[in-house]
C-alpha cells in the first residue's frame, strides 16, 4: 500500500518538476532525491546532513551528465 503511495508521488514530483525546469532528466533526479529523503524521513534518518547528501549526490549526477 505504502508503494502505490510513493509511487503516485513520485510521478506527480517527476511531472511537476520537468514542466517548471523544462527538462526531464533534471526533473527525474529531483524526484527521486525527493522521494530518497522521504523514505530515510520514514525510517527516522531524515536528517539535515542525509538532505545535504542526497542533494549533493544529485548535483554530482547532473553535472556529470552535463559534461557528457
Amino acid at each position: 500500500m505504502i508503494f502505490f503511495f510513493y509511487f503516485f508521488l513520485f510521478i506527480a514530483f517527476f511531472l511537476t518538476i520537468s514542466l517548471l525546469l523544462a527538462n526531464s532528466r533534471r526533473g527525474f533526479l529531483s524526484a527521486l532525491a525527493l522521494i530518497a529523503f522521504l523514505l530515510l524521513h520514514q525510517f527516522e534518518q531524515g536528517h539535515i546532513i542525509n538532505l545535504v547528501l542526497v542533494f549533493a549526490l544529485l548535483f554530482s549526477i547532473e553535472l556529470y551528465f552535463w559534461k557528457k
